[in-house]
């Protein structure tokens, strides 16, 4: 039987990080991180962070709010038109300790030039 949770939930969309934004693109991660370390309950931010996990301010995201990247392990998401293993993983769903993932993956939606993720989470 499924078990019914509350969850706290952000959408993320940092802006790109190119040149003559990088610092904004530093900013809007810097503010996702303090939502992750300021939480209190589960938490969910999922979205497209313009960033793979070994970025340094993706990893603080993870590092300071003690999240994990359940899509983690998801072929490339961007730019949706390659073959998956040859893309970049900027979309992820990040989650809290108190939150299992059962499932996570990526799958091709039509308009969009990423691929979509998803979560199946439980407590």
């Amino acid at each position: 039987m499924d078990q019914k949770i509350g969850v706290r939930s952000h959408a993320a969309h940092p802006t790109w990080p190119v040149p003559g934004s990088v610092g904004r693109w530093e900013s809007d991660l810097d503010q996702l991180a303090r939502i992750a370390e300021t939480h209190v309950g589960p938490l969910l931010i999922a979205g497209d962070f313009n960033a793979t996990r070994y970025n340094t301010q993706f990893r603080s995201i993870l590092d300071r709010g003690g999240l994990v990247d359940a899509t983690y392990g998801v072929n490339g998401t961007w730019p949706s038109d390659w073959w998956p293993i040859l893309g970049a993983q900027i979309d992820h769903v990040l989650v809290s300790a108190d939150i299992r993932v059962v499932t996570a993956g990526s799958l091709k939606i039509s308009g969009s030039d990423h691929r979509a993720v998803y979560t199946e989470i439980a407590r």
